[in-house]
């Protein structure tokens, strides 16, 4: 039975960094990859190339219980803040990450509907590594060497239980590989992919959105999640086009 949430969202965000506007509607970008891939650390890299607000499962489930238990109805709480969470920077003009294994379609598409119903471009980043380099980062955390910022509980058993219902991501995105190269390096991959992205949204993405949502009093907002908008393989520069370390999708 899941135990009584301990903040409200107004609590929460209060403990949330202030980014600066951005743009109209925002920005987002949803982050996917399965525990110990890397993601909270090229987040954390890239937070230091562009102004940005994290909003992170993990941050949040630890805020709202203080003894988790991952059961359904506590995850589905979980995501349910951050969707208002993100909502409600997104509706300030920020840019915001979302940072969480996202490895189920539905809930990547809840998280584009999200971002759709305030009018802001949503830029799809999957991240990767090989299996042996993820072992030994999961063991590594649970034996001494947590990462400062590191809030995951996830173990190789619960990697490999995700890896086996992880859904492949439909929608054009980047994919990046973390087995070798250093967070900064596919940081600045990434942000290059995210900004040429927001570019295109310009011209090619019409949106439909109105006064009540960019206000962000809305109820849920915008449509049912399908073309996340993305670049494909514009704004990668250098090699990255079909590198293994930052290659994008279509």
């Amino acid at each position: 039975m899941m135990t009584d949430i301990r903040l409200t969202l107004w609590q929460l965000d209060a403990h949330l960094p202030l980014a600066p506007f951005a743009r109209v509607g925002g920005s987002l970008l949803l982050m996917a990859g399965l525990p110990g891939a890397g993601k909270s650390s090229v987040v954390q890299a890239l937070q230091r190339l562009l102004p940005c607000v994290v909003i992170s499962t993990d941050w949040v489930r630890r805020q709202l219980f203080l003894e988790p238990t991952y059961g359904e109805e506590e995850i589905r709480a979980v995501y349910e803040m951050c969707y208002k969470l993100i909502r409600t920077r997104l509706a300030q003009g920020q840019r915001v990450i979302f940072d969480a294994s996202n490895h189920r379609s539905e809930r990547r598409d809840e998280v584009i509907a999200v971002g759709r119903g305030v009018g802001a471009p949503v830029t799809l980043c999957y991240i990767a590594a090989e299996d042996k380099v993820v072992r030994q980062r999961l063991h590594h955390r649970h034996h001494g060497g947590r990462r400062r910022g590191d809030l995951s509980d996830a173990n190789w058993d619960v990697y490999e239980l995700m890896k086996q219902a992880y859904e492949p991501i439909m929608q054009p995105h980047i994919e990046l590989d973390s087995s070798y190269d250093r967070p900064a390096t596919l940081a600045g991959r990434l942000e290059r992919y995210w900004l040429a992205n927001e570019d295109r949204s310009i011209y090619d993405v019409t949106y439909e959105f109105d006064i009540q949502s960019l206000s962000g009093t809305s109820d849920e907002g915008g449509d049912d999640g399908g073309d996340s908008g993305g670049v494909g393989e514009v704004g990668l520069g250098g090699d990255s086009r079909g590198h293994a370390t930052g290659r994008a999708c279509d």
